[in-house]
């Protein structure tokens, strides 16, 4: 379109909301888009999740995901990642892989997440101890506290291990409103609202104005 040929390549910005979805078109909308992160540190291994948000490779995760990591790769195939930016104040990094092994994904569109009210349906999908070959879970929320000043927000569930970096999305939106940052294994976790990540691609390089609210 001309507004996206005005605003940068849409190879390299997130896609524009898709608007209200019903459940089995967002669950196969996330599923198509999320990717299990291995992380590999000194002495152990651990588990996160990413999800695609540009065409081109361009991955988001949470940022404590990669902490202290010495290589990172993705699924089961084990195709390193390179990454681009890492945010440790606002939970969230990018990360590229090439375009071919994402080619069978579809990168997720970024919505708004300050006004969405207490107790909103959201779902996720995680790779919770995941092994090899295993399908992604998918996990329902609720939103239970989002105060507009604050840089995340609160939601309850059983979001756990592994599911760290994933997204939240938002069925009256079609749209991706955070990532899963603190929390997991308690009962309330922390998300990280959407427009962190959004500056974060700003300053990349991989903004889209016209996604601003």
């Amino acid at each position: 379109s001309t507004q996206a040929a005005r605003t940068g390549s849409p190879e390299t910005a997130p896609p524009t909301p898709l608007g209200a979805m019903i459940d089995s078109d967002y669950i196969k909308l996330l599923q198509n888009a999320i990717l299990p992160i291995v992380v590999a540190r000194e002495d152990y291994q651990d588990m996160g999740t990413g999800f695609l948000i540009a065409a081109s490779g361009l991955v988001a995760t949470a940022a404590h995901v990669l902490q202290d990591a010495v290589r990172v790769t993705i699924g089961s195939e084990g195709v390193e990642a390179k990454v681009v930016a890492v945010d440790e104040e606002t939970d969230t990094a990018l990360l590229h892989l090439p375009a071919d092994a994402v080619s069978e994904h579809e990168p997720l569109p970024l919505g708004q997440s300050r006004d969405v009210c207490a107790p909103s349906k959201l779902l996720t999908v995680g790779y919770q101890n995941w092994r090899p070959g295993e399908d992604p879970h998918t996990i329902q929320v609720h939103v239970s506290r989002n105060m507009r000043d604050k840089p995340s927000f609160e939601v309850g569930g059983d979001l756990d291990h592994g599911a760290s970096g994933g997204p939240l999305i938002d069925p009256s939106q079609g749209a991706v409103i955070g990532l899963v940052s603190g929390g997991v294994g308690s009962t309330i976790k922390e998300i990280v609202r959407i427009e962190q990540l959004r500056r974060l691609l700003e300053e990349q390089g991989h903004g889209n104005k016209r996604h601003e609210h």
